[in-house]
């Protein structure tokens, strides 16, 4: 049995299914034909048959359908076995044979689809659990990020007042140097003209 899951399965769509009869059909006919070229035509279709079946085969193996599924086995050993009988190779056996196997498949693919819905209808109240706790989840790391966002605007705005008081207060000792310097300067020029002064009363 295929390991089943989510998806669901065709494993013969209608033109697959299509090609697959046209080939049964075409070597009934072929073998029909043959059946009256006498012992060289039965010997023709006897390799038909075998080459046939490999084909068969292969061609199920590629489609993902296991060839020896109770029903399918039986149905083609059947039909083998059919072409091999004298009289009843007249009948087209494999194209029967392919019309089984695309019921018998299609079958398979139809109850295994109804089960992925059933189980899909199951999962839907989790689903929707899941899909509600991502959504909070969301909204969580959104005002996570909000409230981390205001706080680094906040730690700017803090720097910015704490560089602008700096630059302020830098600005007010320069002023303050520059007014000392300018008061001594002052009192160093009265000094020299009292200087002078005495030195012509004198």
């Amino acid at each position: 049995m295929q390991e089943e899951t989510s998806a669901k399965r065709d494993r013969l769509p209608i033109i697959w299914a299509g090609a697959y009869v046209c080939v049964a059909g075409f070597c009934d006919l072929i073998e029909w034909v043959l059946n009256f070229a006498g012992g060289i035509g039965i010997v023709i279709n006897r390799a038909i048959t075998i080459v046939y079946n490999g084909g068969v085969l292969l061609f199920f193996a590629f489609r993902g359908i296991p060839f020896w599924h109770t029903k399918r086995l039986t149905n083609n050993i059947a039909g083998f076995f059919i072409e091999l009988i004298p009289v009843l190779d007249l009948l087209p056996a494999k194209t029967a044979s392919a019309i089984m196997n695309i019921r018998i498949v299609r079958k398979e693919d139809h109850e295994y689809n109804k089960r992925i819905e059933e189980a899909q209808a199951k999962n839907i109240p989790k689903i929707k659990k899941l899909f509600l706790e991502q959504q909070k989840q969301q909204q969580r790391m959104a005002m996570l990020a909000e409230r981390e966002g205001r706080r680094s605007r906040r730690i700017q705005e803090l720097e910015e007042e704490r560089q602008r008081k700096k630059a302020e207060e830098e600005n007010e000792h320069l002023i303050a140097q520059e007014q000392t310097a300018g008061t001594r300067y002052q009192y160093a020029q009265d000094q020299f003209q009292n200087y002078q002064r005495s030195q012509r009363a004198a």
